[in-house]
């Protein structure tokens, strides 16, 4: 076989195996319009309505309602769920979440003020340090939640707070 035709037939194969992986590999596209029925629909609106159904047309909420009333809005090519009796929320974008450090909390002390946490001033925060490195043989202490301005005497603990450095002691 000549070798212009084996380098076609490469060239080909390879083009279709692009084609057909673009092809597996792109994103599914939302249908058109789609009615969830049956289900709890928390709008998350002032009033805190909640619904039995949701519509959607390309992809964005086009009303809410009853089971019935959402169901006279289907058409020929509508996807129709039953919810079962399950909730649906909207969509929510974190554009600046801290969720990977929320593990991080187990391993350091809670240094959380009122109304979130305990500590009111210096000697609640030093304690609840103090009391985790009791805990700790590597000699990392890590607290979290800590605000001075909130604490009474409105300023960072410092080298002369004893005890300090609980695991020097």
């Amino acid at each position: 076989m000549n070798w212009r035709v084996t380098i076609l037939i490469l060239l080909a194969f390879i083009g279709g195996v692009l084609v057909l992986a673009a092809i597996a590999t792109r994103p599914p596209s939302a249908p058109e319009h789609e009615i969830y029925v049956n289900g709890n629909v928390l709008t998350m609106d002032a009033a805190g309505a909640v619904h039995e159904a949701v519509s959607l047309r390309e992809g964005l909420i086009e009303s809410v309602g009853s089971s019935e009333e959402m169901l006279a809005l289907a058409g020929n090519n509508t996807v129709v769920v039953d919810l079962r009796g399950r909730s649906v929320l909207p969509g929510f974008i974190d554009a600046h979440g801290h969720f990977p450090g929320s593990g991080q909390t187990v391993f350091s002390a809670d240094l959380n003020s009122p109304p979130i946490g305990e500590v009111t001033n210096l000697s609640e925060l030093l304690e609840r340090l103090t009391r985790l490195a009791q805990t700790r043989t590597d000699g990392w202490i890590v607290g979290h939640g800590y605000d001075d301005t909130l604490l009474a005497e409105r300023r960072h603990p410092n080298r002369d707070d004893p005890p300090w450095h609980p695991i020097a002691q």
